[in-house]
């Protein structure tokens, strides 16, 4: 999943055609809604509960005979260690399932994974409106003293004028070896605030969907829960 989320993310993120970072952005999306819904199965989590307490019991077993300082042959030691690693998992496993709310009661479950697939869509909308703003400025040479030649080749053109979008290439080189703070400071203002107004109402709407997602997981606070 992590392999699948990693190419459709740099489609998103890269594609030259619209229609096929759209199409990534919306396929995003999906893998991460799916993977909510694997996280919530009930029945999975009841499965798993179940090894919480096996794997506890013989924790317990193991530590006692720890202190009684007893030892098994090889094949038995290398048994046990590739049991306790499979068991870890399971448990890590029955961990994540609680988090993302598979203990909860059907009705609870429902109202978490709509609250939790709102703020997919929102992460995925705020991340899309970053990808997409349009906004240029336009320096002169002077301007942009010490950027080297190189960099400067790489920027649009309008007239005597260098056009810096708001894309990672053009952006960095220039804070980080513009020698001009003036320059500096327009182009890391512009950048601060892509997105707009939109991204600001995304982000306030999210913040209110995270106070209410770790509510109906029993957390006063989401910093609590993270």
């Amino acid at each position: 999943v992590a392999i699948l989320v990693g190419s459709v993310g740099t489609l998103k993120n890269v594609a030259t055609q619209k229609d096929v970072r759209d199409a990534a952005n919306d396929g995003c999306v999906l893998i991460s809604q799916s993977s909510l819904a694997r996280y919530l199965q009930h029945d999975l989590y009841n499965a798993l509960s179940e090894f919480d307490g096996t794997i506890t019991g013989f924790g317990l077993i193991l530590e006692d005979r720890r202190k009684r300082e007893e030892k098994y042959d090889s094949d038995i030691e290398k048994y046990i260690s590739d049991f306790l690693k499979q068991m870890r998992l399971l448990l890590s496993c029955f961990f994540i399932f609680r988090r993302s709310g598979a203990h909860l009661s059907s009705e609870k479950r429902s109202a978490y994974e709509g609250v939790m697939k709102k703020i997919i869509e929102n992460e995925n909308e705020f991340s899309k409106n970053l990808a997409e703003e349009k906004t240029e400025l336009r320096f002169t040479k002077e301007q942009l003293a010490g950027v080297c030649e190189n960099t400067l080749a790489t920027l649009g053109r309008d007239g005597d004028m260098y056009i810096v979008t708001m894309k990672y290439p053009d952006v960095f080189p220039v804070l980080e070896t513009c020698s001009v703070s003036e320059t500096r400071r327009q182009v890391f203002t512009a950048f601060g605030k892509r997105g707009g107004q939109k991204n600001l109402d995304l982000l306030e709407d999210t913040l209110k969907l995270r106070k209410e997602a770790v509510s109906i997981l029993g957390y006063i606070f989401y910093s609590i829960f993270m």
